[in-house]
């Protein structure tokens, strides 16, 4: 079940991206990484949204605490 959450939040997330409605690509990434359990390429795709949205500094934030980004 939780797996299958996942994916379709992943969906929505991309298709948001997409149609450049980055707050809600946000929300719904933000949402995932939650689920998700904070894997990787989940964090990446909710930085994606936050640089999308122009939110330079949450996204190098939250990929300097993950890890995923080392200075």
């Amino acid at each position: 079940m939780a797996e299958a959450l996942c994916a379709r939040l992943r969906g929505l997330v991309h298709d948001c991206l997409d149609k450049h409605l980055n707050t809600s690509a946000v929300f719904y990434a933000d949402k995932l990484v939650t689920f998700s359990g904070s894997a990787p390429s989940d964090i990446y795709l909710l930085a994606q949204a936050f640089f999308a949205s122009k939110q330079y500094r949450r996204a190098h934030a939250l990929l300097s605490a993950s890890g995923v980004l080392q200075d």
